[in-house]
């Protein structure tokens, strides 16, 4: 799956510009020059981001599933389960159907 590049924000982003902007409202009304943000990490988020840089570097290819894959094709055997593929694509479209339904 590609990622289209023109894409800028997502809807969290764009919530979180609109809360910032609030904020800047807010402190101008007030007239305070100074805003202070502070935000704390649970050890739990800490560790999940520690976890989540691991992962990142983590290889998850089989190089003898990869040459199996190859050779298959090379040779003509290999075999498409068209009906596990249409399937699979049915099953992603409802997901996503239903990811932009939900408010």
């Amino acid at each position: 799956m590609k990622i289209d590049p023109s894409f800028k924000s997502s809807p969290a982003t764009r919530l979180k510009e609109t809360r910032s902007d609030k904020s800047r409202a807010k402190v101008a009304r007030e007239g305070s020059s100074s805003v202070s943000d502070e935000v704390q990490l649970t050890d739990q988020a800490t560790l999940l981001g520690e976890l989540e840089a691991k992962l990142a570097n983590f290889d998850v290819t089989d190089p003898a599933l990869i040459e199996a894959v190859q050779a298959a094709i090379r040779d003509g055997n290999f075999v498409v389960d068209t009906e596990k593929v249409a399937e699979n694509l049915v099953q992603e479209s409802i997901e996503l159907i239903n990811r932009q339904l939900k408010p």
